[in-house]
């Protein structure tokens, strides 16, 4: 199990339990019992975190794995160089994903966030291109500001917007998406549909 905090709080700890005890309970149904391992990723603001909580009736216990001391500006530079010359590795596509975290201050994430969805928007394969934005938005959900993330929306285009809204998790966002699109009266129903294709003609004519 993965997590990233921008912060370290205790309390965060019963979060954790809470992932573990439902990863625990989906696979027993399942007749399985796997070894279950949480690791949490700590921004380059963070240089220590405690890992374990331990009370009489449990422990919950993380492994921390800190972006401190990250070579960033390595990290971006090959990844330009990758990208560039199209020669883009699993590596290369990780590194732009969690690229924003290894920098310290609000400043120099939200700049690294949009250097990294500028670089995403070069990748030719739509598919490894689509993996780094949607992980962009995800990794950066709790240190992300609203400015950058209109900027996010504005470079991706309405099509790479609705690829990343058929996770049923924004569908709410989706449904707002297609609502937009009506108003605005520039886009047909076939062209929306193509657009977010979680949702049928039916439902967005509804």
């Amino acid at each position: 199990i993965l997590d990233y905090e921008s912060e370290y709080r205790k309390t965060n700890f019963t979060k954790y339990g809470r992932y573990i005890v439902d990863v625990i309970e989906r696979y027993l149904k399942e007749g399985k019992e796997p070894d279950i391992h949480m690791m949490v990723l700590y921004t380059a603001d963070i240089e220590r975190a405690e890992t374990v909580l331990g009370r009489t009736a449990c422990r919950i216990q993380t492994e921390a794995a800190y972006l401190t001391g990250a070579p960033s500006e390595e990290w971006l530079e090959q990844a330009r160089k990758s990208i560039e010359n199209q020669t883009i590795t699993d590596e290369t596509l990780m590194h732009l994903v969690i690229l924003p975290l290894t920098y310290k201050g609000e400043e120099k994430k939200q700049k690294a966030i949009k250097e990294c969805v500028d670089l995403a928007r070069k990748i030719s394969d739509k598919e490894q291109e689509s993996f780094v934005l949607a992980g962009i938005l995800s990794f950066t959900d709790k240190i992300i500001s609203e400015e950058t993330r209109q900027y996010i929306k504005e470079v991706l285009g309405m099509t790479q917007v609705g690829k990343m809204l058929m996770d049923e998790a924004r569908q709410e966002e989706a449904t707002q998406t297609v609502m937009n699109m009506l108003k605005s009266g520039k886009f047909s129903v076939e062209e929306i549909q193509e657009y977010v294709p979680r949702l049928s003609i039916h439902e967005i004519q509804t």
